[in-house]
């Protein structure tokens, strides 16, 4: 588990270094090429990822968005947290 809240704390951040606020929202597919370009393996983000979004609150999805890879948004919560 530690794997992962270092993981979305990278996805966090990097939604903090794009300057999106509570509910805004980011195709999943700029997440993934951002991941990639820092040397993570999108198999290793992913579940990360689903955690935050299905235990953690701190993101939502929706289906759909570029390459069908659906879109995130920051949670109230995931927002606090990118900024902390």
């Amino acid at each position: 588990m530690d794997r992962i809240q270092e993981l979305v704390d990278v996805v966090l951040a990097d939604f903090a270094d794009m300057n999106i606020g509570p509910e805004g929202t980011v195709p999943t597919k700029t997440i993934y090429l951002r991941v990639c370009k820092n040397g993570l393996m999108w198999s290793d983000v992913h579940p990360a990822l689903v955690w935050a979004v299905e235990e953690g609150g701190l993101l939502t999805f929706t289906p759909g968005g570029i390459a069908d890879m659906g879109i995130l948004a920051l949670t109230q919560a995931g927002y606090e947290r990118s900024r902390g």
